[in-house]
């Protein structure tokens, strides 16, 4: 099959990249937490000591230290080697969890969770819940003002298939190739981080993510091997 070694070979090429780009996120990460402590430690002071009307300027700059932080925090997160702690997992159990941690998914959002509370998935819980919560959050961006967000689960021969779909604004076909590669985005906001961790995660499960295109909005689907 040419589609499924075209996609394979994709895959790979894939991973020899953020192999490459995930060491030198570590380094630079490193290197910046260092001066934004330092910058961070004088925020604090200043706050103490500053006039009423210089007050708003300081808690700006408070602010823009921890979003700083966090980029920096998704910079390692996707430079560290992963290390599988494998377990059984819940699968409805453990995605209705990461949904209620997202607060962009609130009434506006319809929430379709067609997974039998009796799946079980072998897989690294916590990452599995990373790789999860950074998908619905991509959703929730997508349809900030209304729509809906499914959850699906298949066999499919010695894989558990799930998708993650959404009615958002979809994708465009320039971008298919693109999305999982670190610091890419579409966004104003954001790291460009989220889906990279989300591909290096399943793809150290020994599975696979991929995402296409629907009538309305996106549908991620992820492989993971079955135990």
């Amino acid at each position: 099959d040419l589609t499924e070694l075209k996609a394979l070979e994709s895959q790979a090429e894939l991973r020899k990249r953020l192999s490459s780009l995930g060491e030198m996120s570590a380094g630079i990460a490193h290197e910046l937490r260092n001066p934004l402590g330092v910058i961070a430690g004088y925020t604090k002071l200043l706050s103490r000591k500053a006039d009423a009307a210089l007050i708003p300027t300081v808690e700006a700059i408070s602010k823009e230290i921890e979003v700083m932080d966090r980029i920096i925090s998704d910079f390692l997160s996707f430079a560290r080697p992963v290390e599988l702690i494998l377990s059984k997992i819940n699968l409805n159990e453990v995605i209705n969890s990461c949904v209620s941690s997202i607060a962009g998914v609130s009434g506006s959002v319809e929430v379709l969770l067609d997974i039998d509370k009796s799946v079980f998935i072998s897989g690294d819980e916590i990452l599995l819940r990373q790789a999860f919560t950074n998908l619905i959050q991509n959703a929730a961006d997508a349809i900030k003002g209304g729509g809906k967000l499914s959850f699906g689960y298949a066999k499919t021969r010695s894989y558990a298939e799930i998708t993650v779909s959404d009615t958002g604004h979809g994708i465009s076909e320039g971008i298919k190739d693109k999305i999982f590669l670190p610091f890419y985005t579409t966004k104003e906001k954001g790291t460009g981080l989220g889906l990279a961790i989300v591909h290096k995660i399943i793809v150290s499960h020994g599975g696979a993510v991929s995402v296409e295109r629907a009538d309305k909005g996106t549908i991620f689907r992820i492989k993971l091997p079955e135990s």
